[in-house]
């Protein structure tokens, strides 16, 4: 049935902004499963995938899909790789936004792709990755990698937990290590997902926490509070600044990170306050030939 496989593809490149491609769709309208494989996410055709999916399996309403309304009762994506790439002249490789209030794009919402309705008794993604790269700093590059995430429906609120194997630069050898959450969208639920309010803590390490909350998801204005112990080779290692490079770092010395930040619209970045302390360690910075201490 073309016509499902239509349907999502135009609500997904509604949502996004970009061109869905896949290479199979299956839909059993018996059990109302469907199917895609090697699904991407591009700009536009004919360039790199800024998202690409090994596969995505998901069960519908089969009734009100031969209506042209999709009802989402499970989804479960395999192997999701999400790679944002600054190139050299500043410009991304995301998709343009779509020109609307971040409300119109709750999946419920009509107009492309039909009426979607989201009821699922979970959500998963297993096995992801997420990468962020940057020519205009020295081709810098971050990593998230096997992540593993849920959204669970809780009465009127949405249950979430993420794990990652590793966290780290992968144009040098810097790792933080592991990364858990746990976390809920509370008011909304999965038919108002955007109205939802976030509350989650994350640690990376076990070493270092993060509270992380909105009071409105759809404004994308996020406040952190950070807490707890790391590196001091780690922590400069990860600064994607040439500043860095010129530092030589010997010992085995810690910093005690506290601050408060928020991040708005995840663009940027406003420090509301940062203390750090730093434990027993040594910074040489060499000038051509000379050290200095």
């Amino acid at each position: 049935m073309s016509f499902i496989r239509q349907l999502i593809e135009r609500k997904i490149s509604s949502i996004t902004g970009g061109a869905v491609m896949m290479d199979e769709f299956k839909f059993s309208p018996l059990s109302g499963s469907i199917e895609g494989v090697n699904v991407r996410m591009a700009a536009e055709r004919f360039v790199p995938p800024f998202l690409s999916i090994d596969r995505i399996q998901a069960k519908i309403g089969v009734a009100r899909a031969l209506r042209g309304e999709i009802v989402l009762n499970s989804l479960t994506i395999e192997r999701p790789v999400f790679i944002c790439n600054i190139h050299s002249d500043g410009k991304t490789n995301l998709a343009r936004k779509p020109n609307r209030p971040a409300e119109a794009i709750v999946p419920k919402e009509g107009s492309a792709g039909g009426m979607w309705e989201l009821n699922p008794d979970k959500i998963a993604i297993n096995h992801g990755r997420i990468e962020f790269r940057d020519a205009t700093r020295d081709n810098y590059k971050l990593a998230i990698e096997g992540i593993n995430a849920t959204a669970t429906p809780d009465g009127n609120d949405i249950a979430l937990t993420l794990t990652a194997d590793g966290v780290g630069r992968r144009d040098k050898p810097v790792e933080l290590g592991m990364l858990k959450m746990l976390g809920k969208l509370s008011g909304g639920g999965f038919k108002e997902p955007l109205a939802s309010t976030l509350s989650a803590r994350a640690s990376i390490a076990d070493t270092l926490v993060f509270q992380i909350s909105s009071t409105h998801l759809a404004n994308r204005i996020f406040d952190v509070e950070i807490a707890g112990v790391i590196k001091l080779a780690v922590l400069m290692g990860m600064l994607p600044l040439s500043l860095a490079r010129s530092w030589e770092l010997l010992g085995d010395g810690s910093v005690d990170v506290r601050g408060k930040i928020t991040v708005e619209q995840l663009k940027s970045v406003q420090v509301g306050s940062l203390e750090l302390k730093l434990g027993d360690f040594s910074i040489n910075r060499t000038f051509g030939h000379h050290a200095a201490g």
